[in-house]
């Protein structure tokens, strides 16, 4: 019997298997982004240092030019006199700090004697190291009275280390002494006349 049908089990088309490729994911690094970052920065901040850099020697250069127009239309010799006359001031100066002015001691003596007491007889000698001894002759009403301008001496910071000798009486029974003593020097500086002044104008 011949068979209506024929099978065959080869397939007329070959099985394609289907292989799938695997995915790609892009990775993101961390690390590359941030060097990127630091790279542009300094890229930026190098960029912006040499820029300065150049501004700033500009700018000496301008200023170099300018000074050097600027010296060029001053006079030397006037600068020259200028420092001569400074020289000489400063001198000036110098002498009048140490230059002594007596009237500040007179000025001082007569607000510090009492009414009962005078002097008749004056002098002082000026050494060498600026030291100012004083000798004076004077007459009291009384060896009380005596006692009492001694004291006065005493505590002054101005007259040092008096030192009343001589007492005795003369005919109208008055007390007659001598008196020597130092002066501070820095009390009679003639540059303290100008602070005195001030105070005076200023009672």
């Amino acid at each position: 019997m011949d068979p209506k049908f024929r099978s065959s089990f080869i397939p007329k088309k070959s099985i394609v298997t289907k292989i799938s490729k695997p995915k790609r994911y892009h990775s993101f690094n961390i690390l590359t982004f941030v060097s990127t970052v630091i790279f542009v920065v300094s890229l930026v901040v190098a960029g912006g240092v040499f820029v300065y850099g150049r501004f700033i020697e500009d700018s000496i250069d301008r200023k170099g030019i300018e000074l050097s127009n600027v010296l060029q239309t001053i006079d030397l010799e006037l600068i020259e006199e200028f420092k001569a006359l400074d020289k000489k001031l400063r001198t000036a100066e110098e002498l009048l700090s140490r230059h002594t002015a007596m009237t500040l001691f007179f000025d001082f003596l007569e607000s510090s004697t009492l009414q009962n007491v005078q002097y008749n007889d004056f002098n002082y000698i000026l050494d060498p190291d600026g030291t100012i001894n004083i000798n004076m002759k004077g007459v009291a009403r009384s060896f009380n009275s005596v006692t009492l301008q001694s004291d006065i001496f005493r505590d002054s910071d101005i007259i040092l280390d008096p030192v009343f000798s001589s007492l005795k009486l003369d005919e109208l029974g008055n007390v007659l002494f001598n008196i020597t003593a130092k002066v501070d020097p820095s009390f009679v500086l003639y540059r303290n006349t100008f602070s005195a002044d001030k105070d005076f104008e200023s009672l």
